[in-house]
């Protein structure tokens, strides 16, 4: 009875801590889901994607993947890049066009594989679904090498 009396006491200070505790968790979550913009979703993809390719996988629709599902499109492209030990070496967001629940991002970027390094540019298209952002097609065009293959080096 006493540990009741106790607590009513305290009953306003106890919802306000679980009030604001609620708060604080459905903010953190909605950050993280729902107020990230398109530069935001494009920036995180180049710095996992070569590396993480379940985390990619995540920000990508199902379109993007050819109507396979997360893990199975992360299998599949691990091998892929993993053969041709691919890195994105960071890129420039040049331009970004959003209009309602579609936007373009273009990026100026540089990557690595197994056969040397490439300048490239990067157009990014993202749908807003159910509020987060998501990758719905790249189209990739190739500006210029940097570097040697090591096939070139033997030539």
């Amino acid at each position: 009875m006493q540990d009741y009396k106790y607590l009513m006491e305290y009953k306003y200070f106890i919802f306000y801590i679980l009030v604001s505790m609620s708060f604080g968790v459905l903010t953190d979550s909605q950050e993280n889901v729902y107020n990230v913009s398109p530069t935001d979703i494009v920036k995180k993809w180049i710095k996992i994607y070569g590396s993480d390719f379940d985390e990619a996988s995540e920000l990508t629709t199902l379109s993007f993947r050819n109507g396979i599902t997360k893990k199975d499109w992360a299998s599949k492209i691990s091998k892929i890049m993993e053969s041709i030990e691919y890195e994105h070496l960071g890129g420039k967001v040049v331009a970004e066009i959003t209009k309602k629940d579609k936007s373009i991002i273009i990026l100026q970027s540089k990557i690595k594989t197994i056969v040397g390094g490439s300048y490239q540019k990067e157009v990014y298209e993202l749908h807003n679904i159910e509020g987060k952002w998501l990758i719905n097609e790249i189209v990739v065009k190739e500006e210029g090498e940097f570097g040697k293959s090591s096939l070139e080096k033997e030539i």
